[in-house]
């Protein structure tokens, strides 16, 4: 469990929260404990006023005394209160504040994230590991602390003073106790395994809730409702399977813990009142020792809990740190260049570039040897699989890229800061991403500022202006999850209009345009030429009518450059380019006839 003195520094930013709750919580420990010694004082008071009688054989009871005891019990009880609430507020404050900066900083960090983690790791893992792991950890540093340090400091206080009392009396009551410590440690190992197991199956369930319900779409037009009803409830139930069993083992620590007590008890009684008719302690005594061996009882049963806490607690914080120690391969290494100009121009250049994907055995790309001078227009086509989207994603440089293979306006892409870089940057990717807010919001999403009339500049560039004025409440509409209300050539366009809302010297465009039919690229592919003068421009397409009129174009065959020129030169040369102009004008022809 030491990686969750990890939580240390997150529980330490607010000292005074700390360090009060704590005090609130001693002090708790210090007046709940002498409570029985005020009954016992009480006790004492009637006991002796039992022995000894006044005339007439009445019972004389020294009223001042039982005052007193009385008033000491309600002062104790009164203080253990007011501090026992002050002790909950301030720690539970504590490790909620924790918990939001402990998961802030881990939601910077998977923000700092190259794609290629996102690659390999499944979205649901992401989430469980943001909410019910990190939800662990507050309990470890809420209730787990609170109770933890309430154990500590209670039995040896209560320890003290029954010892005070009767130390004979004290050594028997406590010696079944002592098997505490082995009972934890029997059981602290398969806790923790089990409760590993149960987050791991919480993440798969996680996974495949969210790949469903992003997915429903499909889900129902292949009528596979049943089908995925089936493979969740089989998930679930492995889930409940493991939940059960960490249970089993949580449940049986439990008796073992009652066991011990009952057995510390029934000792106690038997000896204690061996000891009173011995006259080694008086009732005050006896009834004190009892009822402080009742209030060790709550402690030690919830150490069997807190040890559950920090075992599913430690289980939690051994797969966050999978994640914490995972660092981005595209990170800012080397120096950048000072002073760094104040916009590019927008010149590029791959040098002998030859890239593998992470854990891939195959170059995606191979030997690329590229010049595009500044506000020059790149039309890059192929076969699926060719490589052109990992061209355009290492020209953003969402991947490691080998250093001395593409610059930037003659510099290493390696050497330029990344914020700085992707300023410069208008990325229209292959799968449209919109998000949960308004029509505006997504636009401006690279300029949070820009005003209104920048983004209908940007919506008419894009030919979604039209549309969007037909909406109810046109630039406020809101969109569901992905955009999912708006059809995939809108959402194709709003990405648009957001890249060149930025007004960025390089502009790429990723099959943007495969959902619009031809009327519609022509439209936008003309509004944007006025834009493309201005700024270097790599356009990908499967589509030969989206990159014709480009100032040349590559035809990229099993990651290498196979074809180049402008689509004139290419026509005559009769490769793979011209055949996939040919076979798209057919397809065009077939379709016109029907």
């Amino acid at each position: 469990m030491r990686q969750l003195f990890a939580l240390v520094p997150y529980m330490t930013r607010r000292p005074l929260l700390l360090w009060g709750g704590l005090a609130c919580l001693a002090l708790t420990a210090v007046f709940t404990s002498l409570i029985p010694k005020a009954v016992g004082g009480a006790v004492r008071v009637v006991e002796e006023a039992a022995s000894v009688r006044g005339p007439g054989g009445a019972i004389v009871i020294e009223w001042p005394r039982l005052w007193s005891a009385i008033g000491l019990l309600l002062l104790f009880s009164t203080l253990a209160g007011l501090f026992r609430f002050g002790m909950r507020k301030m720690i539970i404050d504590v490790s909620r504040l924790a918990e939001r900066d402990f998961r802030d900083g881990l939601f910077r960090h998977l923000l700092s994230l190259s794609p290629s983690f996102y690659d390999r790791t499944m979205t649901g893992d992401v989430v469980t590991r943001l909410s019910s792991d990190i939800d662990a950890l507050r309990t470890v540093m809420g209730p787990g602390l609170m109770y933890l340090a309430q154990t500590v400091i209670t039995v040896p206080l209560i320890l003290v003073l029954m010892m005070l009392i009767d130390v004979p009396l004290s050594l028997v009551a406590l010696a079944p106790l002592v098997i505490v410590p082995f009972l934890v440690l029997a059981f602290s190992n398969e806790l923790h395994r089990r409760s590993r197991e149960v987050q791991d199956q919480m993440s798969t369930l996680s996974n495949m809730v969210q790949e469903t319900l992003a997915g429903q779409r499909v889900v129902k037009v292949f009528n596979q409702e049943a089908a995925e009803e089936a493979k969740f409830g089989e998930i679930n139930e492995e889930y409940v399977r493991r939940g059960l069993r960490f249970a089993r083992l949580f449940a049986g620590f439990f008796p073992l813990l009652h066991g011990v007590f009952a057995a510390g008890l029934m000792i106690t009684v038997w000896v204690g009142g061996v000891r009173l008719m011995s006259g080694a302690i008086d009732f005050g005594d006896l009834s004190s020792v009892l009822l402080w061996i009742f209030e060790l009882y709550w402690p030690l049963i919830s150490l069997g809990w807190v040890m559950s806490l920090f075992q599913r607690g430690a289980a939690s914080m051994e797969r966050i740190r999978e994640f914490q120690r995972e660092v981005s391969d595209v990170a800012d290494r080397e120096p950048a260049p000072t002073p760094l100009p104040a916009r590019l121009r927008g010149e590029i250049e791959f040098r002998q570039l030859t890239f593998t994907y992470p854990g891939a055995s195959t170059p995606a790309l191979t030997d690329i040897t590229l010049h595009i001078p500044a506000g020059r227009t790149l039309g890059i086509v192929g076969l699926t699989g060719a490589g052109k989207s990992t061209l355009a994603a290492l020209v953003a440089r969402l991947y490691r890229v080998p250093p001395g293979t593409l610059f930037i306006d003659g510099v290493d892409i390696n050497a330029l800061p990344l914020a700085w870089l992707r300023r410069h940057i208008g990325f229209v990717a292959q799968e449209t991403f919109l998000f949960s807010e308004s029509i505006e919001d997504n636009i401006r999403f690279g300029r949070p500022e820009a005003p209104r009339s920048e983004v209908e500049i940007a919506a008419e560039l894009s030919q979604l202006d039209d549309q969007i004025a037909g909406f109810p409440r046109q630039y406020e509409t809101m969109l569901g999850e992905r955009g999912i209300n708006l059809s995939g050539g809108q959402r194709q366009r709003a990405a648009i209009a957001r890249a060149t809302l930025l007004s960025p010297p390089i502009l790429i465009l990723d099959d943007a345009l495969s959902s619009v039919d031809t009327d519609t690229e022509d439209r936008i592919l003309r509004g944007l030429r006025g834009v493309m003068r201005e700024r270097t421009t790599l356009i990908i397409a499967h589509r030969i009518s989206t990159v014709m009129h480009a100032d040349e174009i590559i035809v990229l065959d099993g990651g290498r450059v196979a074809e180049r020129g402008t689509h004139a030169q290419l026509i005559l040369r009769e490769g793979l380019y011209a055949q996939l102009h040919e076979k798209q004008l057919l397809e065009a022809q077939l379709e016109a006839v029907d």
